[in-house]
C-alpha cells in the first residue's frame, strides 16, 4: 500500500517527474472504510494535473495526434498512484464533411475539351444540300473522376457524358445522345449517306459570314456524382467545349474550282 501523501508529503509515492521538472501533488484525505472491505485497487480519469510545467514533452509518434489525461488509482480510498497517460485520437474521426470534401472533388474536375470528327473534314470545304457526319473521337467521351481523401473520409467525384450539342454556325443545332458514329473508311453508294446517330446538312453556304466560313462550336454535357462516406449525391451539370469554323460552298462552286 502506498503512502499517506497528506501527512507523509516526502514519501516517494508524492513525488512525479514532468518534462524533466519534479512536481508534488497532495493527496486527498483517506477516507475511512469498513473494516471488511478488501483491499481493491480502483482507478480513475480525473481533470490533468501539470503545476509549473511551460511545455509539455511529446510522447510516441509526434506525427500521431494524441490525447493527454491524468489517471488516478486508489486502495480503500487511499491515493497510491497518479500519472499521465498519452492515448492516440482516433485517425478516422473526420475533420470534414463527405459533403464538403465532395465539393473540393467537384471543383477539381477538369473536363477535357471535345476531339472532334467530322465529315467532309473541316478544314476543306462542305457542300451545301450534302449529309455531314459528327462525332468525338476516341477519349472525349469517357467518364472522368477524381478522388480525395481526408482525415479518413474518402470521397470520388465522376463526370460521366450525358449528350453532345453541336452548334453548326447557321442557326442551328444538332443534339446527339452519344458521340456518334465515325465515317467508314471504305464507304459504300454514293457518299449521300445520312449518318446514323449524329449529322447535319447545311441549306446555305457560308459566304456571307465573317471570315467566308460558319463557327462551329461543340458542347458535351456531362453530369457529376458523387459516392463514397455516406449516402453520397448528384452536383450541377458541367460542359466543356471547342469551336472552329468550317466554310460550305456550292456544290457548282466546287466543280467550277476543279477546272
Amino acid at each position: 500500500m502506498g503512502a499517506d501523501c497528506s501527512t507523509n508529503p516526502d514519501a516517494p509515492e508524492c513525488h512525479f517527474s514532468i518534462d524533466g521538472r519534479s512536481s508534488t501533488k497532495s493527496a486527498s484525505i483517506p477516507k475511512a472504510g469498513p473494516a471488511n472491505v478488501s483491499n481493491v485497487r480502483v482507478c480513475q480519469e480525473v481533470p490533468v494535473f501539470i503545476p509549473l510545467v511551460q511545455r509539455v514533452v511529446t510522447v510516441g509518434d509526434p506525427s500521431v495526434p494524441e490525447r493527454m489525461t491524468q489517471q488516478e488509482c486508489t486502495v480503500n480510498g487511499h491515493l497510491v498512484d497518479s500519472s499521465l497517460l498519452f492515448s492516440p485520437i482516433d485517425p478516422a474521426a473526420p475533420t470534414v464533411s463527405a459533403q464538403q470534401l465532395a465539393q473540393h472533388a467537384y471543383q477539381a474536375l477538369v473536363m477535357p475539351r471535345p476531339d472532334v470528327g467530322m465529315s467532309p473534314r473541316a478544314d476543306v470545304p462542305q457542300l451545301a444540300g450534302l449529309p455531314v457526319w459528327l462525332w468525338l473521337k476516341p477519349g472525349s467521351w469517357s467518364s472522368k473522376s477524381v478522388t480525395l481523401t481526408v482525415g479518413g473520409v474518402t470521397v470520388t467525384a465522376t463526370a460521366t457524358p450525358r449528350q453532345v450539342v453541336w452548334s453548326m454556325g447557321d442557326g442551328t443545332t444538332e443534339t446527339c445522345a452519344g458521340p456518334g458514329t465515325p465515317f467508314p473508311e471504305h464507304p459504300t453508294g454514293d457518299g449521300m449517306a445520312l449518318s446514323p446517330d449524329c449529322g447535319h446538312i447545311y441549306r446555305r453556304t457560308s459566304a456571307m459570314e465573317p471570315g467566308g466560313a460558319f463557327h462551329v462550336t461543340t458542347t458535351i454535357t456531362w453530369r457529376v456524382d458523387w459516392t463514397g462516406f455516406g449516402p453520397g449525391g448528384t452536383f450541377p451539370d458541367v460542359e466543356s467545349s471547342t469551336g472552329f469554323p468550317v466554310r460550305v460552298i456550292e456544290a457548282a462552286a466546287l466543280v467550277t474550282n476543279s477546272h
